[in-house]
């Protein structure tokens, strides 16, 4: 991108202009969304209650007795 910082033609009116550069669509999100989106990097602090009941581990059946499991 550095080399391309000199004028170019505009596309709509033909004429000399300066080259702008935005950040693709980063304009385009609501408030809200970009709140949840920055909000959904953060961990989140939970307690033994809201995890849930601790699921119970089954072990795996072997179909060869000779290999330890």
């Amino acid at each position: 991108m550095s080399g391309n910082r000199e004028n170019t033609e505009c596309p709509t009116c033909k004429s000399e202009a300066a080259r702008v550069y935005f950040a693709p669509h980063l304009f385009t999100l609501s408030r809200k969304l970009s709140s949840k989106i920055e909000k959904g990097m953060e961990p989140q602090r939970m307690t033994r209650d809201e995890l849930g009941a601790k699921q119970k581990q089954t072990k795996v059946k072997t179909n060869r007795p000779w290999q330890v499991g």
